[in-house]
């Protein structure tokens, strides 16, 4: 039996980072936490930074400080689980807005509904890499006083109108978990680009604690390391246990501070953006020969960091695991039963989430799909579009032999 299998989506691991990671968890030294810091300020133009244990505790944090226990916040319907994960620590309520399959952005109606039936804050989320329409977001937002926070948790290295995705929040984050644009095994940050929150924001570094050692980020990165490789990947792929590509709900636990192995390997990981933007451009070709598939459409000055490429299918097509073609999330926001009790009453139907439940798949792009892999995708991409030309004409011939 074969172990080949595709990884669905891959972060590059640097041997250095790596070796920094082991000196920084023996030392427990706050320096790989200061260098992170500083380069995040320098490239989101942001003043204050948090560095905490994940995505998911930077997100807590930030409901916690623009939302409030017992306010509402209105939430995209197709979004990552650990949206509803944070969502329920923090105590707050949310409504839950449509998106439009086509862009992966808001439905700016369903939005405008949200808010104007009472949600204090939208948080936008950059789905797969490709950049949301926070112009948009912002203009409805300011209709009605609302704040808007971004997860750019999937964004890093994607851009709009220039700047990086989670310079536009009043409040963002990102996450650098496996699986992520820059992986430090795990860990995430909060980006405070609002002065408004300047005088919490202290208080909210002080109760994230020490940074740890991280001795877990450095067994998990090494192992991925070791594992995360097509011709091994399918040895962890095959352990039910371990959900690899699989979307399941984990709960939020109360914000830490990221560790100093995380911090060692963020500041050392190499990014990979020009290839990623290299695969999807061939993919895009492909896409356009399949005839009964779209890829999703990338607004005007943006630029993808395509973590995943994402399209969406008329129906025809399976998931190919060992390509890594998967689905994209199986359940809309709305329907998630760990979702339920932080979801305000007599939510609207949200038809977008549902085509992209049903539909949209992703296809990986990172930087060890290679030449054969690509030809695999393509040929997935293309073969429906070729069957149904096959079939019409057997069907014109019968047609033309029964004349």
């Amino acid at each position: 039996m074969s172990v080949r299998r595709q990884l669905p989506v891959h972060s590059p691991i640097a041997l250095a980072g790596l070796s920094a990671a082991t000196v920084a968890a023996i030392t427990r030294r706050r320096v790989p936490l200061s260098r992170v810091t500083a380069a995040l300020r320098r490239e989101f133009a942001t003043p204050r930074v948090l560095l905490t244990d994940s995505g998911t505790s930077a997100l807590v944090a930030a409901l916690r400080l623009g939302v409030g226990k017992g306010n509402i916040v209105a939430v995209p319907g197709y979004s990552c689980f650990d949206v509803a994960s944070a969502v329920r620590f923090a105590r707050v309520k949310a409504r839950v807005y449509d998106l439009d399959p086509r862009t992966l952005s808001p439905d700016l109606d369903s939005l405008d509904a949200a808010l104007r039936r009472g949600a204090k804050a939208v948080l936008v989320t950059h789905l797969f890499g490709y950049p949301a329409d926070m112009h948009a977001v912002a203009e409805v937002a300011q209709r009605y006083g609302a704040l808007v926070i971004e997860d750019a948790a999937q964004g890093i290295g994607a851009t709009l109108d220039g700047k990086p995705l989670g310079a536009f929040g009043a409040l963002s984050i990102l996450s650098f978990g496996r699986g992520k644009g820059v992986t430090g095994g795990r860990g995430g940050a909060l980006l405070i680009n609002d002065p408004r929150f300047d005088a919490v924001a202290a208080e909210t570094a002080a109760a994230l604690g020490p940074p740890p050692h991280g001795w877990s980020e450095l067994f998990v990165s090494t192992a991925q390391w070791m594992l995360g490789r097509p011709w091994l990947y399918g040895i962890p792929a095959r352990i039910p246990a371990l959900h690899l590509g699989e979307t399941v709900y984990h709960r939020a636990h109360e914000p830490r501070s990221m560790s100093a192995a995380a911090a060692a390997l963020v500041s050392r990981a190499p990014r990979g953006l020009a290839g990623r933007m290299r695969i999807a451009a061939i993919l895009t070709r492909a896409v356009e020969e399949g005839g009964d598939i779209a890829a999703i459409a990338v607004a005007d000055k943006a630029r993808p960091s395509y973590l995943r490429y994402a399209i969406v299918d008329s129906g025809r097509r399976s998931p190919s695991p060992d390509i890594g073609v998967l689905r994209g999330y199986p359940s809309s926001l709305a329907y998630l039963e760990a979702m339920r009790p932080a979801l305000v009453g007599d939510e609207v139907a949200l038809p977008g989430a549902d085509r992209l439940v049903k539909s949209l798949f992703t296809l990986p792009t990172h930087g060890l799909v290679r030449s054969a892999d690509l030809e695999m995708a393509t040929e997935w991409l293309r073969v429906p579009a070729r069957l149904l030309v096959k079939a019409r004409a057997e069907r014109d011939s019968l047609s033309q032999a029964g004349r």
